[in-house]
């Protein structure tokens, strides 16, 4: 299960352009993302400028509008998230639990919505070839079963496509080029005087 973690800062929305948290807490934030990557949930982070250097569009009747930032009617607003892979929501309010944040600081944490959230109805055709949910690392385990989500490796996709077009492709590119190579071999008599037979005898016994 996918979660982000959204932390909002209070005041952040009257934050001047160009604002950023200073060294010490860098650091502390620089420590508690190395722990999310070495248990293996961390799956993107960033930290957002503030609004004052950013915009909304807004919709109405088709069109849309463009407010530049700061925006004075926002309450809260992000100052940055990470996105984490965890087998449960109580999991995911842990690893928000041990973020060095600060007092004005909230974590607002949020389940990713996954294809396999949504009816069957609205979902798109899964692919011909086997799917998984794994990384790379881990491909002898893939879950290559239809019901798998539609997030995979990467392995079994490259393998299908070697089959099905690369090595294919490669046996046309082959049989196009294999007189334009025997003519480079086979170099006219009267330039190496017969010694294009040679030649052609030679790589015929060495195909065999």
């Amino acid at each position: 299960m996918r979660f982000m973690m959204l932390i909002i800062p209070k005041g952040y929305k009257k934050a001047a352009p160009g604002a950023m948290p200073d060294a010490k807490r860098v650091e502390l934030m620089m420590k508690y993302n190395e722990s999310l990557q070495k248990a293996g949930v961390l799956l993107a982070l960033d930290g957002l400028h503030p609004p004052s250097m950013g915009a909304r569009v807004s919709f109405s009747g088709g069109k849309h509008k463009v407010t530049d930032g700061p925006f004075a009617e926002a309450k809260e607003v992000l100052g940055g998230y990470w996105m984490i892979q965890v087998k449960s929501k109580e999991e995911a309010i842990e690893w928000a639990s041990r973020c060095p944040a600060s007092d004005n600081e909230v974590i607002e944490i949020r389940q990713v919505q996954e294809m396999s959230d949504f009816p069957a109805d609205v979902q798109p055709p899964l692919p011909s070839y086997p799917i998984c949910k794994r990384s790379p690392a881990s491909a002898s385990e893939c879950d290559t079963s239809a019901a798998a989500p539609r997030r995979c490796c990467g392995i079994h996709t490259r393998t299908e496509v070697m089959k099905k077009v690369l090595i294919p492709a490669l046996l046309v590119v082959s049989a196009a080029f294999a007189p334009c190579l025997w003519n480079a071999i086979a170099i006219p008599d009267r330039a190496f005087g017969g010694r294009a037979r040679n030649r052609q005898s030679v790589v015929r016994a060495s195909l065999g």
